[in-house]
């Protein structure tokens, strides 16, 4: 959750204002629900017993596409490659599933990760503003090959 907490905190809402945002809503009942649905996936990169960076993935079969979302990486180890290899892993994970492309949502004003992923392959959509969201959400898409 820290993860997660520490893009709340540096773009400045709070629970209040997005209740549905990761920080928030990933509680241990919301990630075994989450892990008792056909179709989902969650990864983790682990030091030891702790738990480094996370990325799930669902796979929509109607449309053959892989859905990621619940990406974090702890903030003491950012820019050290986990993020990376847990994108890489869910993408190779995909494939597996014989999906044609991974499609998911990030937050427009979050530059840093926005060109993260842009330099990993994936394009931007579309970009979305809904009343719910108190910042711009992209769409992002990556053709798996």
């Amino acid at each position: 959750r820290l993860g997660f907490r520490t893009v709340a905190d540096t773009y400045a809402f709070s629970e209040k204002d997005f209740p549905a945002y990761a920080a928030y809503k990933a509680t241990d009942k919301f990630l075994q629900d989450f892990l008792n649905e056909k179709n989902k996936y969650v990864f983790a990169y682990f030091d030891d017993e702790r738990i480094l960076g996370v990325i799930s993935l669902e796979h929509n079969k109607r449309t053959n596409t892989a859905i990621l979302s619940l990406f974090a990486v702890h903030p003491e180890y950012r820019h050290s490659k986990i993020g990376e290899s847990l994108l890489d892993y869910a993408i190779k994970y995909a494939k597996n599933l014989s999906c044609s492309k991974v499609v998911g949502e990030m937050m427009v004003e979050n530059t840093v990760f926005k060109n993260w992923l842009l330099n990993q392959g994936f394009s931007i959509d579309k970009i979305v503003k809904e009343v719910y969201c108190p910042y711009k959400i992209g769409v992002v898409k990556k053709i798996i090959e």
